[in-house]
């Protein structure tokens, strides 16, 4: 079951998660100057695994850089609209989340 990562409601966050039986850390940070999010992971650690990358609707975050093996599946922003991801609609509940698969579980939703 994909987990939806409760986001505080803050402009800089770091929070730990486990994610399929592993540790990392997420930072999200809101430039209030240009009005977007950006997220840093990194591994149990504190070895980047990706930083300072945009958060845009419907994106998954790490396979344009052929990371997605490193947490065993996608991490990407679900949205319930096509709207730019903003400092007031992103976090657990708001309509822009952060959520996690593993490869199993998308390739049993695709594949029906």
């Amino acid at each position: 079951m994909a987990i939806q990562i409760d986001t505080p409601d803050a402009a800089f966050s770091t929070q730990t998660v486990t994610l399929n039986k592993k540790t990392y850390r997420i930072k999200n940070r809101y430039n209030t100057r240009f009005g977007y999010w950006c997220v840093d992971i990194l591994d149990a650690q504190n070895n980047p695994i990706l930083l300072g990358e945009k958060l845009l609707p419907n994106k998954e975050l790490l396979s344009r850089y052929r990371k997605s093996d490193l947490i065993g599946g996608y991490l990407f922003i679900t949205s319930q609209d096509e709207s730019d991801v903003s400092r007031d609609n992103y976090g657990l509940d708001k309509t822009h989340t952060l959520t996690f698969a593993t490869f199993e579980e998308v390739e049993a939703l695709t594949n029906g």
